[in-house]
């Protein structure tokens, strides 16, 4: 179990390395480990490499429609996906934009 938790903290230390070596400032940098971090456990059981676009797109779009959440804070989420799939993990899978809340319908009277 030790070994495992080693990887973990390896494998995330050196994404926050390809995070600065991607041009983002050292103090920023662990915002987009932990968006890295809890996009890959919000779905238990599976790995990152198969994830689907739509997985990212709903991970985006709940993150958006959270309370207290504001725009800049999703578009750095969604950098912190790009810089993890196309620059650290070399898996190219395309990054969606999250998906707007659902417009609730009016009735008309």
């Amino acid at each position: 179990m030790k070994q495992k938790t080693n990887d973990v903290n390896t494998f995330w230390s050196n994404f926050r390395d390809a995070v600065i070596r991607s041009g983002i400032d050292a103090s920023n940098a662990d915002w987009y480990v932990k968006w890295a971090e809890k996009f890959a456990v919000s779905i238990k059981g599976r790995p990152l490499r198969q994830r689907t676009p739509k997985d990212i797109q709903q991970f985006l779009s709940k993150l958006k429609n959270r309370k207290g959440i504001i725009k800049w804070q999703v578009e750095q989420a969604r950098d912190a996906l790009k810089i993890l799939y196309y620059d650290f993990l070399k898996f190219p899978i395309p990054i969606p934009e999250p998906t707007a809340p659902p417009q609730q319908e009016t009735k008309v009277k």
